[in-house]
């Protein structure tokens, strides 16, 4: 498909539901938190019990009692839900060309971002049900992330502004009833991918600032259909055929599939869990056969997810991401460690530290102007920022400490710190100066 992301392309990799939902003791479920969503939402599952923060709607898997602005959520199971999040980050340095290298949604250094206005609708499906059972998702954003999330030939051609409009998820799921005890569930639309340890909706992520998997090597969208088996209590399988990475019903630019192949596992009494996932398919354009010599050739991307609930106050979770593009032939791959306390019902505690390889220099970079990624993904390399650059073959360590705060039940701030560090010889932080970095980031999410 057109190189996507030159910088970033495969924007490939994980992004898995970080549920954070707040729990009431008078609005408690009779039971725990079903199989998909704890083990495809392994970081914000605790910071759900470590901060007690309300998160949309329903796991792809299995259903959770969704709140409702409204008060639909009756009877029918339809869920209104959505969120502000708006946020600053000051880079110590004060770099001229005001990027924080390597970042996506916190991308401008010293500057304000209006990061996403959310709304979503859904009605949640019943996964134990003996009987066929239908329902749907349609979640709307607006503000300066979705420059970055936008599918090839799907609201990709907008606006250019700093905020743009983005559908994130639209698909509708049934449930069948059958083959195993618990029946299967068909998806069909445009939905995220159950892959890797964040996501777009800020709320499913327990810091403001995201990883460098999430930000180089990550897939956002997923066009097509997908199915999930019910084998077990504690065990999914799910599998997909989707038009691409990051692609959409209108601009597939090679016209062939992509395969998407995973499980979901969870412990008896669900203190561990494990998610695994694997996409392989052509991204690269068939119809052009001088991008840079490549004819289709497959992308190659293999995410795995293990939660442990260490005790009642502390969640360890550990994200290991290898992604290969043998149009290219580049690799990247690496590991995000993850440390959420708890320390009372309202403030925890959050530590990730990762490190991430990009061989080739063709994963991580900075994008100046609010077009240049979806340009590259496009395969449009005329009118690219200067200021839009890879950092070259390198080893990136990065160090984050944050808090979650709430401090109201539908106010919550997010404040980190941030350190990071290159290594092999480049410096692709501060105006491509120095080999390090240091942030300090907050951000303010107002939810309903």
């Amino acid at each position: 498909m057109k190189p996507k992301s030159l910088l970033r392309i495969v924007a490939c990799f994980m992004s898995a539901s970080l549920l954070v939902s707040e729990i009431r003791a008078q609005e408690a479920p009779a039971s725990l938190p079903k199989v998909a969503e704890v083990v495809a939402s392994p970081v914000a599952a605790k910071v759900e019990v470590a901060a007690k923060i309300e998160t949309s709607a329903c796991s792809t898997a299995c259903c959770t009692p969704c709140f409702s602005a409204l008060g639909l959520n009756g009877g029918e199971r339809v869920n209104v839900y959505g969120l502000v999040d708006q946020g600053f980050t000051y880079n110590s340095r004060l770099p001229h060309d005001k990027q924080n290298f390597g970042r996506l949604f916190d991308d401008r250094a010293n500057d304000y971002r209006f990061n996403q206005a959310v709304v979503g609708f859904e009605r949640c499906v019943d996964h134990d049900a003996c009987r066929l059972d239908w329902g749907f998702k349609a979640e709307f954003m607006y503000g300066s992330d979705a420059r970055f999330t936008h599918s090839l030939g799907f609201m990709d051609n907008v606006t250019r502004a700093d905020v743009q409009p983005e559908i994130n998820e639209l698909y509708a799921v049934v449930h069948l009833p059958g083959l195993t005890r618990r029946g299967m569930d068909l998806k069909v639309g445009q939905f995220i991918p159950e892959m890797g340890a964040e996501r777009i909706f800020a709320l499913d992520n327990p810091l403001y600032s995201h990883s460098y998997i999430f930000n180089g090597a990550i897939l956002f969208h997923y066009t097509g259909a997908h199915l999930n088996v019910h084998v077990t209590p504690q065990f999914d399988v799910h599998a997909a055929v989707v038009t691409g990475v990051n692609t959409g019903t209108f601009d597939d630019n090679n016209n062939a599939p992509a395969w998407n192949f995973g499980f979901n596992w969870k412990s008896e009494k669900e203190r561990f869990r494990l998610a695994g996932a694997v996409h392989t398919g052509p991204e690269n354009p068939s119809s052009n056969e001088f991008v840079f010599g490549i004819r289709r050739r497959a992308r190659n991307i293999f995410a795995l997810t293990a939660t442990a609930d260490v005790n009642d106050n502390l969640t360890a979770v550990t994200d290991f991401h290898l992604s290969q593009d043998h149009g290219f032939q580049v690799e990247a791959y690496g590991v995000a460690q993850y440390f959420v306390y708890k320390l009372n019902c309202r403030t925890s505690l959050v530590m990730r530290l990762e490190i991430f390889r990009d061989d080739d220099g063709f994963f991580i970079g900075q994008f100046a102007e609010n077009d240049d990624l979806i340009d590259l993904e496009r395969g449009d390399f005329a009118n690219l920022d200067p200021r839009t650059v890879s950092g070259g073959a390198a080893t990136y360590t990065s160090l984050t400490l944050g808090v979650n705060q709430k401090i109201r039940n539908n106010l919550i701030i997010r404040p980190e710190v941030r350190w990071d560090w290159s290594a092999g010889g480049t410096a692709p932080f501060i105006d491509s100066t120095r080999n390090n970095q240091f942030t300090i980031g907050i951000d303010a999410i107002w939810k309903f």
